[in-house]
This record gives structure tokens, sequence and C-alpha cells, in this order.
């Protein structure tokens, strides 16, 4: 971002502007609330509302303020036409605000550029997900990939990535994601999500900087990734001889941190637009620079300051006759005055550093009434976070309440729970004697089948010599066929007399049971 991009900053009602005319004032425009102007950085509430899951422990306050947003303009090479918004009030990573993109600062510490590569750009299209909904290691890969395949000229594309990685909601942090890799030997090496202190240090971004056309599905807030489960329809039979081809190189060329190193960035389409430093010369080496230059610069206005301090000594007279005598507290006041101030105001003469004074002495005033507005908005915030808050703790009264109503449920439940096994402990015995009678009618029946079995051979056997030998005279057709018909009936009693007696068994055991509960 170069000077005269930067400009001088200026802050009114809660904005900043990297705008400046010729003459080196600022012009900061009467932007309302919830319009993005080009250039103009935020940090007043816009009119917007939450989207997905409203958790405060995965999304917690930002830590960036709007006197952040200037470094990290210039650290992360955001372009000075691209407005920045502070999250403020109740704004949190999942806050749906139209025309703004909530964007963690993590990948950009990790080398993640403007405009949004094609790569992610298809990813998140097609899970539709929102950027600020992606854990670490999803950033990590998808800019390694795009390094990557740039550097090796493989051809990738989201075909590619849905062959090796499936995207998965985060099993405690529910409404981000993360990749699983479908692969044996995953095509990016140690993606792991150990990142910490990450989730609260996010902004929002103007959706013209990310270079999406008008009809990109991409949303601007968190979403339900409808897509997740959802297996891709594209039939490339090349792609897979692409995520072969990604596999065989050797792990360690494939580690995340290796290939996201300042030289491959520089060398790819990720930092295309990124102005070229001197070699060695990376994003955390101009971090480290900066911010040497801005503790030295502070160390020796420390002591400018401290020396002139040290020089002067006021005496201001608390007799009654000095306040009716204006020329004491002029000489007095003299004594604050810098050596160049004294020039300055020699230069522009009487009438020119009276109307400076008073201009200045003005801004002052405003900058007080300003500052007083905040105050009893601030005011009004904590009256109404103090009414949230008593609304919380009826809310947990309620909820302990039902805890001792579930707790007293569970102990009664517990103990039928003991009564039905004390029951069930004591039927086993019963059940057992019942499975050895069982065993032994078994048996039985099997004995008496067998008995019959060989009765009925023995007499078809005589009755077939009787007939044989001429001896079938002798026998009682008509008696035999009477004995049959009444052993046929007797069987089919029998059978009756078991079938009733197993059910009058089988009620009476139930009924004992209930009578037991």
């Amino acid at each position: 971002m170069s000077s005269s991009n930067r400009g001088s900053r200026a802050r009114s009602s809660g904005r900043m502007t990297y705008s400046s005319s010729d003459d080196g004032s600022c012009t900061i425009p009467n932007i309302p609330i919830g319009v993005v102007r080009i250039g103009v950085d935020y940090d007043e509430p816009i009119v917007g509302g939450f989207s997905g899951r409203m958790l405060l422990g995965s999304n917690p306050k930002s830590k960036i303020t709007l006197k952040d947003l200037p470094r990290l303009h210039q650290a992360y090479d955001i372009p000075s036409y691209a407005s920045l918004h502070a999250p403020s009030g109740g704004e949190r990573a999942n806050w749906n605000l139209p025309g703004w993109v909530c964007m963690y600062d993590l990948p950009f510490k990790e080398g993640f550029r403007f405009p949004l590569p094609m790569l992610a750009k298809e990813v998140w299209e097609y899970h539709l997900v929102s950027p600020s909904q992606l854990m670490p290691n999803v950033w990590h890969a998808l800019m390694a990939m795009e390094v990557f395949s740039e550097k090796y000229a493989i051809e990738f594309t989201v075909e590619e990535v849905l062959r090796a990685y499936s995207l998965k909601e985060h099993h405690t942090d529910k409404g981000r994601y993360q990749f699983l890799s479908k692969l044996k030997s995953s095509l990016i090496v140690d993606l792991k999500d150990c990142d910490k202190h990450w989730k609260d240090r996010y902004f929002f971004v103007s959706h013209n900087v990310l270079g999406l056309p008008a009809d990109c599905k991409i949303p601007h807030g968190w979403s339900s990734a409808s897509r997740v489960n959802l297996l891709f329809a594209w039939v490339c039979r090349e792609a897979q001889g692409r995520v072969d081809r990604f596999v065989e190189f050797r792990e360690e060329d494939r580690r995340w941190q290796a290939i996201l190193s300042d030289l491959n960035l520089r060398g790819s389409s990720l930092w295309s637009q990124v102005p070229h430093h001197p070699e060695g010369f990376g994003a955390m080496e101009r971090l480290q620079a900066r911010k040497k230059q801005a503790i030295a610069a502070s160390s020796a206005e420390k002591d400018v300051f401290n020396e002139f301090v040290e020089k002067i000594e006021l005496s201001f007279s608390s007799s009654a006759s000095t306040h009716s005598e204006f020329g004491p507290h002029l000489e007095e006041v003299n004594k604050l005055l810098w050596p160049k101030d004294k020039d300055r105001f020699d230069q522009l003469g009487s009438k020119s550093s009276l109307s400076a004074s008073i201009s200045h002495a003005f801004q002052g005033m405003q900058g007080l009434m300003w500052a007083n507005e905040k105050i009893q908005e601030f005011e009004k915030q904590v009256k109404r976070l103090n009414c949230q808050n008593v609304d919380l703790r009826s809310e947990v009264r309620g909820l302990k309440t039902c805890k001792k109503v579930l707790e007293k449920l569970n102990g009664e439940l517990k103990t039928q729970l003991d009564v039905k096994e004390l029951d069930a402990s004591r039927l086993q015995p019963t059940l057992a004697t019942l499975a050895n009678v069982q065993a032994k009618v078994d048996m039985l029946e099997g004995r008496l089948t067998n008995i019959a079995l060989e009765a009925e051979i023995q007499c078809r056997g005589q009755m077939a010599i009787d007939f044989r030998d001429g001896k079938a005279d002798s026998w009682n057709v008509t008696q035999f066929i009477a004995d049959y018909e009444e052993l046929q009936q007797m069987r089919v009693e029998e059978a009756i007399q078991a079938n009733n007696l197993a059910i009058s068994f089988g009620d009476m055991t139930t009924g004992a049971l209930g009578q037991k509960d």
C-alpha cells in the first residue's frame, strides 16, 4: 500500500478513512450505518442479525478494534479501497451483516491474501459455507494445495479436493467445519487444529474485495452446509490420476508449513497482487521490523518529552490578587510551548495563530461532546446487559429447579429398576426349574414316540405274518378300527388339555408380575 493511498487518518463517529486531499486534510463522508463505502473503515454496529447457531462460547467477542485496522491494511497488503469493519456491540463471527464477510486473522498470518483463490472459491461455493466457518486445517489445506499444484503444474479443481477430503462439522464447535482425509496418505501433511487463541481475532471485510461474481453462492453469514454429505456428480477419469500424482511426492515436500513458505507464496497466484519485497524479507519479517520501528520511535518521543517536562517548573500563585491578573498565568502557560511551536506561531502571525487555536479548541470540545455521547451509549449498553444478566439468572434458577425435579425422577426410576431386578432374580430359579421340567418332558415325549413307533412296527409285522400264513380269518376288524378311533380321540383330548394348562400357567405368571409392579 503506497503512502498516497494510506494518507492520514481521521476519526469521526466511529469511522476511519484513508483518503486525503492535497492540503493534507482528511475528508470523512457522512456514511449511514449498514452501507459499505469504498476505503472507509467502521466500528459502529451495522444493521444485521446472527445466522446459524448463536454460541457465545464458540464465538467470543473479537479483540480487533478500529485502531487495529490500519495495521491490518499494511501488514496483510489489503488494498486501500477495501473497507474493513471492527466488530462492536454484540456482533460475532456468525453475524450476518449485509455487504460484509467475516474473516479471521489467522489465515492472513499463514499467507492468505485477497482476492479469494480460485480453489477456495470453488470449495466454499460447492459446500455453501462462509469463510469464517472453516477450521484452520481447511485454510492450511486449501492454500497449500493451490500453491503446490501451481508449483508442479498439476491441474487441481474442487473435484480433486472432494476425492481427497470430506468436510465434516466439528464435534464440539458446532457450525465450524474441518477436513478429514479419505486417503491413506493425506495430500497435505500435518493438518492439525492445534492453533490456539484464534477465535477472538476476526473482523469484517466488504464483500467486493473477495473478487467474486454477482451470482456467487458463497453465503455472507453462517449456513448449515447442506452439501457436506452429498456425493459429487462430476465424472473425470483424469481426476484420480492427478490425486495419485500429488501423493507420489515425498511427505517432507507436502507439509503445509514448507509449502506456504514466503518464497513459494511469492511465486504463486495467491500473492499475484502483493507488492514484491526483497528476498528473505517476508510478511513476518516486515511485521517485526515495523514493531521495532514503532518501539524505537515511541522510546525517542518519550525521552524528549521527559527531558522537556524536567525543564518546566510551573508555579501558579493562589493569592486573591493573582486571580484578577491574567499576565502571570500567561507567563506560566507560555512555558508549555515547544520551541518549534513558537517559531510556527511567529510565522503565522497573531490572527492566524488565534484562528488555529480557536479551531483546535473547538475540535477538542467536539471530541469531548463525542466522548460524552459514547459514554451515554455505553451506559445504555451496560443497563441493557444488566437486564439481560437478570434474565439469564432467572433462567439459571429455572434450570436448577428442573435439574432437581429430574434428579428426583431419576431416583424414583432407579428405585423401580431395582425392584424389577429383584423380581427378575427371584424368578430365575423358577425359570430354571421350568427349563429342567421342559427338558424332561421333551425327553419323555421322544421316548414315547420311539415306543409308539416300535409298537406300530411290531404290530404291522405280526399282522403281515398272520396274513401270509392264512391266519387273517381270526382278526376282529371291527374291534380294531374302534380301538384305533378311540386312541386318536384320546390323543386329541390330551393335546387340548396340555395347551389349556400352558395358557393358564402363562396367565398366572403375568398376573403375579403385575401385582408386584
